[in-house]
């Protein structure tokens, strides 16, 4: 049975997106281009980025996300983490299945 994701109501999607990035340790950060024709970027691990350029709130790291291929700004950003069942997505920007 295939259940469609409902969003989250705004109060939490707002302190989601508001919060540390440093809370999603163990977590991938997915991004995808706008332009159709770049290919998907790779997977970065939240504590590499957070290493790299200092704490920041999860809607600040997606602002600052670029295509690894034309430098623009992603269109779609989201934390991703591997279990057993699949994938957890909790998208940050765009949607959650790309």
């Amino acid at each position: 049975m295939f259940v469609q994701p409902v969003p989250p109501p705004p109060q939490v999607a707002l302190t989601f997106r508001a919060g540390p990035l440093s809370h999603w340790e163990g977590w991938l950060i997915r991004t995808r281009c706008a332009d159709p024709t770049c290919p998907p970027n790779r997977l970065v691990c939240v504590e590499e980025l957070v290493e790299a350029r200092g704490e920041m709130s999860v809607s600040q790291m997606a602002d600052h996300m670029r295509c690894g291929v034309c430098r623009q700004p992603v269109a779609r950003v989201a934390l991703v983490k591997s279990c057993t069942a699949g994938e957890v997505i909790n998208p940050v920007r765009g949607p959650a299945f790309f």
